[in-house]
């Protein structure tokens, strides 16, 4: 594949999906809590795989080097991680946050600037933002993709997906389902997640990439409408203990890559389009800043006038998404790609890379 496709449904599914995320670790903001919404990250792992094959596969087996693509994916994820840790600091600051340890804080903060996770920690790999585990562990997965790229080929990356969906089969046995990663012991089963989704999505793309649009228009509509719509009552289902490690096996090794296959096909319109590409362009700063700007407006008003937020839900929850997706609107062209041009000027002089790099 030579040609870069652009899938505006992946765009308008990540944004949902980062939704549900924030759902997730905000329950009392809206007063519920989506039990199956932490698969979303595995969604993410996927789709990561598709846009990463798709933007850079080519351009790997043509010149650029790893130096060069760690550069451009650090940087891609680096401006808006540090935000949410500095949100996180502020939050020490104001003695609204507390961290595991007092005593560690300084090497913690090191820690968070360098984007490194606490191995130390017995409760979670980023205290200054919970979430940023599986950017780690998507870092990780990209830079060993562009470091091996001319060794995977499809039927070596068919046994790196089958191996790790045994991890998660071991995965189920030990947690009861696939919420697992965000603390020490749990990543033998983040590394089977990244390993088994950010391989599906590339051999997705590879098989499927250049498939034609089946469906546009209003036909094109109503399939985006359904699959975000599946997409998000997977996320809300509750299925019993019992049922939970099939649900959570089934729905990512077979559904998520199902959604993805006929995302494919589909070429929305021109407003779903603008639509996506929003929900797109906002969906990774939700993911980033959620948690910590969440703990900074639950925390004020409880330490320093002793208002519980989770009082007003689902008010408050309402407000603080459409804050979130107003940042993340606002916060892409006024501070994320600037900070990202000024990381790729920087690193191009420094490391003396492609001048090319930094555009």
């Amino acid at each position: 594949m030579n040609a870069r496709r652009y899938f505006y449904p992946l765009d308008a599914i990540r944004g949902v999906a980062a939704i549900f995320i924030v759902l997730l670790h905000m329950p009392e903001f809206f007063g519920f809590r989506p039990a199956s919404a932490y698969l979303a990250v595995d969604l993410f792992f996927a789709l990561s795989g598709v846009v990463i094959a798709n933007s850079y596969e080519a351009r790997l087996r043509t010149g650029l080097s790893l130096k060069e693509f760690f550069c451009i994916r650090w940087a891609r994820l680096y401006p808006l991680y540090i935000l949410g840790s500095a949100i996180s600091v502020l939050g020490l600051f104001l003695g609204v946050l507390t961290l595991e340890s007092t005593s560690r804080q300084s090497l913690l903060v090191l820690l968070g600037i360098l984007m490194l996770p606490d191995l130390a920690s017995s409760r979670t790999l980023y205290p200054l933002n919970v979430p940023a585990w599986s950017l780690f562990f998507e870092l990780g997965a990209n830079i060993l993709y562009a470091r091996y790229l001319r060794l995977l080929t499809s039927n070596r990356l068919r046994i790196i997906v089958l191996l790790s969906a045994l991890g998660l089969l071991g995965t189920l046995q030990i947690y009861g389902g696939l919420d697992a990663g965000s603390i020490r012991q749990g990543v033998p089963g983040a590394v089977c997640r990244v390993g088994y989704s950010f391989s599906a999505g590339i051999l997705l793309y590879r098989a499927c990439g250049e498939m034609p649009f089946r469906l546009r228009g209003s036909r094109a509509g109503f399939a985006l409408v359904a699959i975000l719509g599946v997409v998000a009552g997977l996320l809300l289902t509750s299925p019993s203990p019992t049922l939970r490690p099939y649900f959570d096996f089934f729905t990512v090794v077979i559904l998520f890559p199902a959604l993805i296959y006929c995302s494919f096909q589909i070429q929305p319109g021109e407003k779903a389009e603008r639509i996506c590409k929003f929900l797109g362009g906002v969906s990774y700063a939700v993911y980033a800043i959620h948690r910590p700007l969440g703990d900074l407006v639950r925390g004020i008003p409880k330490y320093h006038f002793g208002v519980v937020v989770g009082s007003y839900a689902p008010q408050i929850g309402f407000c603080f998404l459409v804050l979130l997706l107003g940042l993340g609107w606002l916060g892409d062209a006024i501070y994320d790609q600037p900070f990202r041009r000024f990381l790729l000027g920087a690193l191009t002089t420094k490391l003396r890379l492609q001048p090319k790099l930094a555009q």
